[in-house]
């Protein structure tokens, strides 16, 4: 609510919000995707996800906020996000918060890149929201900071246990660029909630040749 939304929603201000159509490859328990499309006329969401209990989840949170009519969920993973049919005439923005970590450690580099060729292959135009965190356990300047010895020193420590591999920012951004991407736009939570640098948001595109 304080640091990656504002800073989806800042990364999702710089496109023309007139039929686009967001599209959330991994979107949990549904809040995150309906926060950013509830506040914003003609976006409509789909959301992916694969648990059960989280797609359940989601179709309560969609429900209960009213949304149902322009954000369509569906109980399957993020490789199979990238194969949507979006309606003609509509812009597409794939979003993956801290999304990528989990296809990266579950389905390896090789498919995540592939997913996201796939994507701006069947999808001309369309861009990426990304929001990850660098993954810089060693740097004692943010180590250090209080933000990271109270929430990133236990984050890190967390996902050594979980499904997910976090990486550091240089390898998303040379990943986003093996893909075919572009990256135009980059940003980071606002100082005042976090000042470590450390969540970055990437907004992407298909790179022009």
């Amino acid at each position: 609510m304080f640091d990656a939304l504002p800073l989806a929603r800042r990364l999702l201000d710089a496109l023309d919000h007139r039929d686009l159509t967001v599209v959330d490859v991994g979107c949990g328990d549904g809040s995150f995707l309906a926060e950013l499309v509830g506040h914003r006329t003609g976006v409509t969401g789909v959301g992916f996800e694969p648990d059960p209990d989280g797609f359940g989840l989601a179709q309560k949170q969609v429900a209960a906020r009213g949304l149902a009519a322009v954000i369509d969920l569906r109980n399957a993973g993020a490789l199979s996000a990238v194969e949507v049919d979006v309606p003609e005439g509509r812009e597409v923005c794939f979003m993956a918060a801290f999304v990528l970590q989990e296809v990266l450690e579950q389905e390896g580099e090789q498919a995540l890149r592939a997913m996201l060729e796939r994507s701006v292959a069947r999808n001309p135009g369309a861009h990426w929201l990304v929001i990850e965190v660098d993954h810089r356990p060693q740097d004692p300047a943010v180590m250090r900071h209080g933000l990271g010895v109270a929430y990133y020193n236990p984050y890190y420590l967390l996902h050594v246990l979980t499904e997910q591999r976090l990486a550091p920012r240089a390898f998303w951004e040379r990943l986003f660029d093996s893909a075919g991407l572009e990256v135009l736009a980059v940003a980071h939570p606002d100082e005042q909630i976090d000042s470590t640098g450390l969540e970055v948001g990437y907004l992407l595109r298909a790179r022009v040749r």
